[in-house]
């Protein structure tokens, strides 16, 4: 497994355009944050989103975990008419991320290679919309909420991702080498 490494406390880590990350948090337009997660089977991807979620957590924001595994295994039938989202879950181990990797792939060939993305827009949505009962979804202004969604895994779903959430969307690549996985 691999070891996580913490994020700096606020304000002090530096984004690609010199702010500090709290800067950065602070200054963006909407209240909301996705951030994808990527990586290879085995990476470590889940301890970094265990560290990011402590850190938004520390800055303010309510954070909810989309899954795309999740969603892999709700929507199995219409990856394989034949499957259904309890067979799936009760898979364990290599078994789960073969069945898994094969009805994601079979979803992006029969409905688009961004339709994950697509569905975890819609749970961003859903969200927000039980967040604030009784408002128009035009009317809506959003809390602060970070949205962790695990795990991308094809670049249109990264490219529908910024499309929609332009800055308020961060990418977070998780790599290590194939020995420590």
């Amino acid at each position: 497994m691999a070891t996580p490494v913490p994020l700096a406390s606020k304000g002090t880590s530096k984004d690609p355009r010199g702010k500090a990350l709290g800067e950065t948090l602070a200054g963006l337009q909407s209240r909301e944050l996705i951030v994808g997660f990527s990586g290879p089977l085995g990476s470590g991807v889940g301890d970094v989103i265990e560290v990011v979620d402590a850190y938004l957590r520390e800055c303010g924001y309510d954070v909810v975990r989309i899954k795309l595994s999740g969603l892999i295994s709700e929507y199995a039938t219409l990856a394989d008419p034949a499957e259904t989202p309890a067979a799936v879950n009760q898979l364990k181990g290599a078994d789960r991320y073969d069945r898994l990797q094969t009805l994601g792939n079979k979803l992006r060939s029969a409905k688009g290679l961004d339709f994950l993305a697509q569905l975890a827009i819609r749970q961003v949505s859903m969200d927000r919309v039980n967040r604030h009962p009784g408002e128009s979804f035009d009317e809506i202004v959003p809390k602060r909420v970070a949205y962790l969604i695990d795990q991308l895994k094809h670049p249109s779903e990264v490219a529908l991702l910024r499309k929609v959430y332009d800055e308020n969307f961060i990418l977070i690549g998780v790599l290590c080498g194939f020995q420590q996985r």
